[in-house]
């Protein structure tokens, strides 16, 4: 894909090599169903940084938690992704209804976000910088939903909360998610300068039902910054008696191409910024909106498909620059194109799609005559008006194909019935800085002789762009994940197709980037589920779990065993069982009692304190030859063996300790 090269512009080649090789020290963490961490709140938020990875699992139920970010860095990007399902690719959900913000955490207006980009205390940023957030579903941060703060206090969003609320940053990328059921789908403040919100990307999102209901003020997207691309989405209608727009902006440097965006009060309202620098700057003379499907299937609103220039601020935008778009309207009245604010903004149309299913003659160019509009190369309508206004506009049409009165593509994928020839040449600035080489879809696009958005013969341009493949005249979807020679995912790791592109998810029990998945030691790390009385024993990808000698169980439930009940113990008297073990009362004869010498443990001995009164220096007792043995006490007694303290004429032996049989009848056992 060729990218925008103006500055302004997030080029997603330099995101894809932010997110290419995390470093060494980066730290991956898995949230889900028999992963690391079970919920997203688990993970140490608070400290996410450059390289680190937040890989969110799939899981039936949705994850009812929110949070912020502060960024990665130019060479390593902080990355979230959701891991979708591998059976049917559903992405995993993050619901702000319910939600609870990890109490780690700390930062302000959690009232209108489910995630929130930048401006926080913990962890500490103002904008945040270089983050991708992808493949996620995100809804439900809707005024009257609540949610559980930062402080452990119940909240409600409020009309201008969004699933995903960029307040301060700059390189960010939103792509491959689903956004639905909030006030604003995304929002992105602009902030002061310098330090604006910047170079913002929103790709290959599918963006619906946003909105507050009787309320015009909520959009699907409502954004603000400097330098702004919209690439690839799908936007569909707003929530039921919502009536914001669908794609609302305020930004410098806008580019918005190859999206489909159906219905909204209008497709595009593209106005003034709030910040009379940034209004002042080159990049926001300038918007670019190409190879889209602007679609008015219903009539959910303003007649008007594009609105350009000003609304609230007085800064109005410069010139717009729409070619090779398609329009299509089955709205039962009038339908404008466009609508320039005031008499100071200039509307560029170059090889523009344009048709209406009502009346002939309900198709108007420019809504209230204003500004300086240009045709060139359009496919039209028959019956067209250049302005139902009595004021004047300045207009120029030329080189124009005239249209039919039926549908010139088919209705469901807008792809033309028949070749629309006549498209005219763009100016160099468009073809060498914003070329159109692609189509909504990911049909690469070598040829722009068709008008439109879609050409007619997509064979006309036999490479598809990656990720998709030709198929029956058009490029499909390759799975990767369906042969490893497709895919650069570790062995142990699962692959995920998507759309146009796939992505790769260490096993449980591995970590990494999925590209290079290492086994993950869960004794180590702690994150086993072995029984506090179990041994935790590490296996590659897994753990396996032993209980302790004295416990009994299958490793992750490791119960006592009773080893007096069990006849297993080793006592010659009482038997008395403890936790994972057992001791041994000797159980004394009559006249003794139990206690204890330091040196040999509990035994029996006289309760009166004396000694026996047989005399054992007479006993069979083996002696080496040169001890002369005899016995001067007797120390202590079981009911099988006898202690005595011999006398040996050694010094060295003087009162050492032995053991005789009963009764004197024993034998030598050695010094104790």
């Amino acid at each position: 894909m060729t990218m925008v090269s103006t500055p302004r512009v997030l080029l997603l080649a330099a995101l894809s090599l932010a997110v290419g090789t995390p470093p060494s020290l980066a730290a991956v963490y898995d949230v889900g169903p028999s992963q690391a961490y079970a919920n997203i709140n688990d993970v140490p938020l608070e400290s996410l940084g450059a390289g680190d990875t937040l890989n969110i699992h799939y899981r039936s139920t949705p994850y009812a938690e929110k949070f912020v970010l502060c960024g990665g860095s130019a060479s390593n990007m902080l990355v979230v992704r959701g891991i979708p399902d591998p059976a049917t690719g559903a992405l995993p959900v993050l619901d702000a209804n319910g939600a609870t913000t990890r109490l780690e955490l700390s930062y302000w207006n959690e009232v209108r976000n489910l995630i929130k980009i930048g401006s926080s205390s913990t962890p500490s940023c103002s904008r945040a910088d270089w983050i991708l957030v992808e493949n996620l579903e995100l809804r439900n941060a809707y005024p009257g939903n609540t949610f559980t703060d930062d402080g452990g206090a119940n909240g409600m969003y409020v009309n201008n909360a969004a699933g995903i609320h960029i307040e301060h940053g700059a390189h960010i990328e939103v792509r491959g998610c689903k956004i639905h059921g909030n006030g604003n789908g995304i929002f992105v403040s602009l902030n002061s300068g310098p330090n604006y919100s910047s170079n913002i990307s929103i790709t290959n999102n599918n963006i619906y039902g946003n909105g507050v209901v009787g309320r015009y003020y909520e959009h699907n997207t409502y954004t603000e910054a400097d330098g702004i691309l919209y690439e690839g989405n799908t936007f569909g209608p707003l929530c039921a008696g919502c009536l914001g727009n669908n794609l609302k902006d305020r930004s410098a440097g806008t580019v918005i191409r190859y999206n489909l965006i159906e219905d909204g009060n209008r497709q595009l309202d593209l106005v003034d910024t709030s910040d009379a620098t940034l209004a002042a700057t080159d990049a926001y003379q300038n918007t670019y909106v190409y190879g889209n499907v602007l679609y008015e299937k219903t009539e959910s609103g303003n007649r008007q498909i594009m609105h350009f220039g000003e609304d609230s601020y007085g800064y109005g935008r410069g010139t717009l620059w729409a070619y090779h778009n398609t329009i299509i309207s089955e709205r039962s009245g009038r339908t404008s194109v466009v609508r320039p604010s005031t008499s100071t903004q200039t509307v560029h149309l170059y090889n523009n799609l344009v048709f209406t299913t009502a009346t002939a003659g309900d198709l108007e160019i420019v809504a209230d005559g204003r500004g300086t509009v240009s045709l060139d190369g359009m496919w039209l309508r028959p019956g067209y008006v250049v302005t139902f206004a009595t004021n004047l506009v300045t207009f120029t049409l030329q080189n124009t194909v005239d249209g039919t009165s039926s549908w010139p593509v088919n209705s469901t994928t807008m792809r033309p019935l028949a070749a629309i020839p006549g498209a005219v040449g763009l100016p160099a600035s468009l073809t060498n800085n914003y070329p159109v080489d692609m189509e909504y879809g990911g049909n690469a696009r070598s040829s722009l002789s068709d008008i439109g958005a879609l050409a007619f013969n997509i064979l006309e341009t036999p490479e598809c762009s990656a990720g998709y493949t030709l198929s029956g005249g058009d490029c499909v979807d390759v799975d990767e994940c369906a042969s490893s020679d497709d895919n650069n995912c570790d062995t142990n790791a699962d692959c995920i197709n998507l759309n146009g592109s796939y992505t790769c998810a260490c096993q449980a029990g591995y970590t990494g980037d999925g590209q290079t998945c290492e086994d993950e030691n869960e004794c180590v790390l702690g994150t086993h589920t072995c029984s506090v009385n179990a041994n935790c024993t590490n296996v590659p990808g897994n753990f396996t779990c032993d209980c302790q000698d004295g416990y009994a169980g299958d490793g992750l439930a490791c119960d006592d065993v009773d080893e007096c009940l069990a006849n297993t113990h080793s006592c010659t008297g009482n038997c008395t069982n403890t936790d994972g073990s057992f001791t041994c009362d000797p159980g004394c004869a009559p006249g003794f009692e139990i206690g204890s010498l330091s040196w040999y443990g509990n035994q029996c001995y006289f309760a009166d304190g004396s000694f026996p009164a047989t005399d054992f220096s007479d006993a069979n007792v083996q002696q080496p030859a040169s001890a002369s043995f005899s016995v001067a006490s007797s120390i202590r007694q079981t009911d099988v063996v006898f202690v005595a303290k011999a006398i040996f004429p050694s010094a060295a032996t003087d009162g050492m300790l032995f053991e005789v049989g009963a009764g004197g009848h024993g034998f030598w056992a050695g010094i104790l």
